[in-house]
């Protein structure tokens, strides 16, 4: 299995204000991904963080996310 951690992204030039899936880094232990996961903080600028499994047959998961909250 492959673990992919992305990124959102504030960019005020886009429709939406933002890009998704920005790719930070990938691996092939699950223990690994967690812990780059948890250890990668947040901010007003990069504010959501995903973890993805890519499934056999190339289906991509959602394990975990977390959105910066604006608060301390």
């Amino acid at each position: 299995m492959i673990y992919i951690l992305t990124l959102t992204k504030v960019c005020p030039g886009e429709p939406t204000g933002y890009i998704s899936d920005l790719w930070e880094d990938c691996w092939t232990d699950r223990t690994a991904a967690e812990r780059a996961f948890k250890k990668l903080e947040l901010g007003p600028v990069y504010f959501r963080k995903e973890l993805w499994v890519k499934e056999p047959g190339g289906r991509r998961k959602l394990l975990m996310e977390e959105r910066y909250s604006g608060t301390a």
